[in-house]
């Protein structure tokens, strides 16, 4: 996404990154520049990944990498970005408050662990045993500095002002992204794919027609509030879902809501199929990492579903 995407030529993501001044040159996560954080994150992942006994996730800065030559100053500066010592630890985690009983309860009753702490263990997924050595608390957290980390390290260093328009150029790069991979599978001359279909109530991200059956898609980076998805408060979570996937604040159609337009219009013969199809799959392709929990799909089912209840095809 951001090493050939945000480089690339597309016309709105040209515009957005101008706005913003955005280049993978000037991009840096904490002291690293990208390619270094990537590489050093990969780097320490992979290791992690192979390794036999939880022993051995503890390393030394200065020997992990030495036999393929990996810098230990670019290792170094992100043990420096990203671990804590354990006395730092322990401090975040009780946000300074002295280790009670009394204190613990209470962090039980309001459920703060399941955010705050949570979030401490996401941004540090290291720590400082020593000067050298360095454990890997969580390999799934040190995974996720290169995927959502990315978005929300590059979203928290920009000013207010501009962070609505990294919002729209993250969402049209993930969708360049998606629809990228579907290419790899259906390439032009397969005439299955057509990306960016413009029709009369609006666009279609990509479909896919096969004739007695087209699948529909709608990819949209829409990130749900830490508070919806942790805090345990239905109805949070219900009106943070609607804005990000239904429609937002104003009315204006979001993820499901298109899909479904999309797919009624194949099904009126508003957009052009090569037959009129007997089955119509509709297909939302979101970067938030909370679809993947078994409730999500269901739910989101239920809203689409009264979007198209007297559909026969879809």
């Amino acid at each position: 996404i951001l090493t050939d995407i945000l480089p690339g030529n597309d016309p709105e993501v040209r515009k957005l990154a101008g706005k913003l001044g955005m280049n993978t040159a000037s991009i840096r996560v904490g002291s690293l520049p990208l390619n270094d954080f990537v590489a050093a994150v990969f780097g320490l992942f992979a290791y992690a990944r192979s390794l036999k006994g939880v022993e051995l996730a503890i390393f030394d800065v200065r020997r992990v990498f030495a036999k393929v030559g990996f810098s230990a100053g670019v290792l170094r500066r992100l043990v420096n970005d990203r671990a804590l010592t354990t006395s730092a630890l322990r401090k975040r985690l009780s946000g300074g408050n002295p280790r009670t009983r009394k204190n613990f309860g209470e962090e039980l009753e309001c459920r703060s662990f399941l955010t705050d702490s949570l979030n401490v263990f996401r941004q540090n997924p290291l720590m400082k045993m020593d000067t050298n050595r360095v454990l890997i608390l969580d390999l799934e957290f040190l995974a996720e500095l290169l995927t959502a980390g990315m978005y929300w390290n590059i979203f928290d260093g920009l000013p207010p002002a501009q962070r609505e328009t990294f919002r729209e150029l993250w969402g049209r790069l993930f969708e360049l992204y998606a629809v990228d991979l579907l290419k790899q599978f259906y390439p032009p001359l397969s005439r299955i794919l057509t990306a960016d279909l413009i029709y009369d109530a609006g666009q279609v991200d990509s479909l896919l027609d096969f004739g007695q059956e087209v699948v529909v898609f709608e990819i949209k980076s829409s990130l749900l509030t830490e508070a919806a998805k942790r805090g345990g408060n239905r109805a949070d979570f219900m009106a943070d879902y609607e804005r990000k996937f239904v429609r937002n604040a104003s009315g204006k159609p979001k993820a499901l809501a298109q899909l479904a337009a999309s797919c009624k219009a194949i099904e009126e013969g508003r957009i052009a199929t090569a037959m009129k199809p007997a089955r119509i799959f509709p297909v939302c392709v979101s970067d938030e990492p909370a679809v993947e929990s078994f409730f999500f799909t269901n739910y989101s089912n239920e809203l689409f579903q009264k979007e198209v209840a007297l559909a026969s095809s879809i």
